[in-house]
């Protein structure tokens, strides 16, 4: 049988492998210590969650910002009682609205609970919950799952200190209910960050301590109900800082390693979805990934490790662990200390990030940040062979999106094609193509008005959140994830 190759002519674009631009940066807090923990997009700008010791009512108070597209500040909100209350997470609500998790301390003891809060779009509070059930409570991390639930991660010890400290893992409902829990069996164990896995569970990551000797870390992947799949470590002094799972279900990690007597080291390594290692590659500390518009990599935390003068680094790879670029913010004051601590993609193609910088007051206590970078050099480059005989269906663009998106894909054969987009819950929202087409390469543009399912969906009410699409062209099947923030 004669083999035949299409070849299609396409004039294309293409990203050199240059610096991001830096757009803006802003400030925020008063006169003490502020930190900025999470940033967040919503329609008209972001929302920044973190704490203050300059406004509120207590030592400490859980801070939430909103901001327009610019970073300019348009309202702030503080919560919390008479003590501390810091707000080390939060999220977008399933529905709308933010919600918030931290520790409070109650009564000025110094034994702290978990204090969850659900606001609504202004920042009024909704309705509040005080969790944990140990001397000590702390959570570090919480994210909304799949079903529209939440799922937190952080640390519980009883009076005999660090040692003694033990992972807790809370599911709850939309309305904070909590549906389980899960606390290791492996005492002094703490938990950093956690990130929902699609039909799988959770992958979490923090540190262990071993009768005082050393501090390691460890990525664990778990399922529904907290119970570990898999789990890699070290064999040493270290510590777990994130990790994220991408769109080719592998998961990305990122640890310290401390040898002995030695300056800590900082590693991003890549494993398979079953645990096997693709790649480790020495890296700065890194603090957030997020997988860039090109499916490439994005880095984002501190040079000069934790505690320490330094700068806010971001550095994009591929998916090989290899430098494309990378770049530093540094302060105003040359002894200053930035960090970041979140990134985002942006609707409009930018990457923002959010930490905290002592550059900025003569006290040296830390101020929020706000930085909004985009990647510069697109051009035009000469027409070129594009080979169509594998499958391909394309990252969606823009991704996340408001309210339009287009997708593309490449057939090297001719068949009965089908593109339909689902939600988490795999119902079927819309059916974009569903008929017989040629060999070659194609593109729809998806609109989050318009469906054929979803009564919501129909008349333009269809929420903000992570959605499928699905390519079939006989046996063959990909999924690919897409986000719409609204």
């Amino acid at each position: 049988m004669k083999k035949i190759l299409m070849i299609l002519i396409l004039l294309v674009t293409s990203i050199k492998a240059q610096q991001p631009e830096l757009l803006w940066y802003k400030l925020y807090g008063g006169n003490n210590e502020e930190s900025g923990r999470v940033v967040r997009e919503v329609s008209d700008g972001y929302v920044i969650f973190g704490h203050t010791r300059s406004y509120g009512a207590g030592y400490a108070d859980f801070y939430l910002i909103k901001t327009d597209k610019d970073g300019v500040q348009q309202w702030t909100k503080t919560y919390g009682g008479p003590y501390d209350d810091v707000c080390t997470s939060g999220d977008l609500a399933s529905d709308s609205g933010f919600i918030l998790v931290g520790r409070t301390d109650l009564d000025g003891s110094g034994n702290t609970k978990i204090l969850l809060i659900r606001t609504d779009n202004s920042g009024n509070i909704i309705w509040e919950k005080i969790l944990g059930s140990e001397l000590w409570n702390n959570i570090n991390c919480i994210k909304k799952d799949y079903d529209n639930g939440y799922i937190m991660i952080g640390t519980q010890m009883d009076f005999r200190g660090s040692l003694y400290s033990r992972r807790i893992i809370i599911k709850t409902d939309v309305n904070g209910e909590v549906l389980w829990n899960s606390v290791s069996s492996f005492i002094g164990k703490s938990g950093s960050y956690i990130n929902p896995v699609l039909n799988i569970g959770y992958i979490v990551t923090g540190n262990i301590k071993s009768y005082g000797l050393y501090q390691d870390r460890y990525l664990d992947l778990v399922d529904l109900n907290g119970n570990t799949i898999w789990s890699k470590g070290g064999n040493g002094d270290g510590e777990g800082l994130t990790a994220n799972v991408l769109s080719d279900s592998s998961y990305i990690w990122s640890y310290g390693n401390t040898p002995y007597h030695q300056p800590t080291q900082y590693f991003i390594t890549k494993y398979d979805k079953n645990g096997g290692e693709i790649f480790s590659k020495l890296t700065t500390r890194i603090q957030a990934i997020v997988e860039s518009f090109d499916n490439r990599i994005l880095l984002t935390g501190g040079i000069g490790g934790a505690n320490s003068v330094g700068d806010i680094s971001i550095l994009k790879v591929d998916s090989g662990g290899n430098k494309i670029w990378d770049t530093t913010f540094s302060g105003a004051n040359y002894n200053g200390n930035e960090a970041a601590n979140h990134v985002i993609l942006s609707s409009d193609s930018s990457y923002v990030l959010v930490g905290t910088t002592t550059s900025y007051q003569n006290n040296w206590d830390s101020k929020i940040i706000l930085l909004k970078y985009k990647e510069t050099g697109i051009s035009a480059v000469p027409p070129e062979e594009i080979s169509l005989n594998d499958f391909k269906l394309n990252q969606n663009y823009p991704n996340p999106f408001n309210p339009s998106t287009k997708i593309s894909w490449q057939s090297p054969v001719s068949g009965w094609q089908t593109l339909k987009i689902y939600d988490v819950l795999g119902n079927e929202i819309a059916t974009l193509v569903n008929e017989f087409r040629s060999a070659g390469s194609y593109e729809v543009e998806f609109k989050s008005t318009v469906g054929n399912r979803q009564p919501a969906y129909r008349t333009g009410r269809l929420a903000n959140g992570v959605y499928f699409y699905q390519l079939q062209i006989g046996d063959y099947v990909e999924t690919k994830k897409m986000i719409l923030l609204k």
